[in-house]
Order: C-alpha cells, then structure tokens, then sequence
C-alpha cells in the first residue's frame, strides 16, 4: 500500500490532522489531548483496515484478470453485496462469461472449419480415382467409340467436380470469415440425389454394380452444391 503515491498522500494528511488535533486537545487540558489522541489512533486505524481490505480485494481481481489473460474463466467472482468493489466484480464476471462463450465459439468453429477441411481433402480423392481409371481404359485402341464418347463425358464431370472442390476449399476460407452468401433454390428430392451421387457412378459401373434411386416427388430448397457435397 505505501508504494501507492495516492495512499501516501492520504496517511500523511491524516497523520497531520491527528497531530493537530491531539496537539490542541493538550492546550485545552492534558485529559482532551488524551482523548483527541485517542481518537485519531482509531480513526487512522480504522481506516488503514478499510484500505488493506480493499487493496487485498484488488489483488485478488488483479489475480483473476491474469488468469482471464491465460484462458482460464472457471473462477466465479460474483458479488451481491453493495458497493463499487462489488459493482466491480459483477461487471468483470459478466465480461468472463462473454469472453468463455466467445472462446467456446471459436473453438467450435475452428473444428468445424478442420473437418470441413478434412473431408473436401477426402472428397478430392473420389474424382482423382474415376479419372486416372478412365484415363487407363482409354488407352485402349480397342475401345468402341460410344464408349470413349461417354467416358470423355464422364472425364468432364470429374473434372468440373474438381474445380469446384478447389473452389469450396477457397469459399470455406470465406464462410470462415462470414463472407459468403448460400445460393438457395428449389430443386426435386430425385434430381439432388441424382446430383448427388453422380461422382460414383463411374466406380459403380466399373464394378458392374447397379445404384437405385427411390424418391418420391418432393421438393425443396437449398444451395444444390453445398448440399450435394454434405
């Protein structure tokens, strides 16, 4: 507390008003200074208690700041007696909470933003496969045209697939940064589906393996790419 200049300033005032008022207590009589000294002994104590309180107060917020600092919000400072100390308190506990649900909510869509990383990264491994297959049969001189014809088709579709994937990678940055807008449209339940699963039909027909598509003739509205992907 000495080290504060403001403290200082404050018990030296004291100390000088207890002096004069103890030295004119013994100008009146020896019993009134008593008395005076008396009463400023008290008087200054009482009020280096109060000051240590409440510098052991602030200590303890100064504590609890440097912890915020850190990232640990778990302490719970709230206090409903009177006072601006208490006012004080409450105000720092409500920040905490706003900076925990703040950190929370960062945290949630840092890994949200890693999975959807993680599974465009997964998702570019589909197209890439039907592309060096088809590439492969393509080589073969013996192919019927029809054949080349729809496997260049399909080769094509691969392609625009990819593009769009590296544009979904360029696009999350932006959601990350609340910077794009859905594009919403209304589309058949049969055509999203169909859409949807497009990119496995080359592994599918390689395998000789047959997909069934059972939808009825619902509707509804989304951003077909985000929700083909998804």
């Amino acid at each position: 507390m000495l080290r504060n200049r403001e403290f200082r300033s404050f018990l030296i005032a004291l100390l000088i008003a207890g002096a004069v008022l103890t030295g004119v207590g013994f100008v009146l009589s020896p019993a009134a200074g008593i008395i005076a000294a008396a009463c400023s002994l008290i008087f200054i104590s009482l009020c280096l208690i109060y000051t240590y309180k409440r510098y052991v107060h602030l200590r303890l917020l100064c504590d609890y700041l440097k912890r915020i600092n850190t990232g640990d919000y778990a302490l719970d400072v709230r206090d409903n007696t009177e006072g601006e100390l208490s006012i004080l308190k409450n105000e720092i506990y409500k920040v905490t909470v706003a900076l925990r649900e703040r950190s929370e909510s960062l945290q949630r869509e840092k890994i949200a933003l890693a999975d959807a990383l993680s599974d465009i990264s997964h998702q570019l491994k589909t197209p890439l496969t039907s592309l060096l297959l088809m590439t492969d049969l393509l080589c073969d001189a013996q192919m019927p045209d029809a054949k080349r014809l729809l496997f260049t088709t399909r080769m094509r579709q691969q392609l625009e697939r990819l593009q769009w994937l590296v544009s979904a990678l360029l696009k999350i940055s932006r959601l990350d940064a609340g910077a794009v807008r859905f594009n919403p449209q209304l589309i058949s339940a049969r055509v999203l589906i169909e859409k949807a699963v497009s990119p496995l039909l080359i592994p599918i027909e390689l395998k000789n393996q047959t997909l069934y598509i059972e939808a009825d003739d619902a509707s509804l509205t989304c951003d077909v790419h985000w929700t083909c992907e998804a």
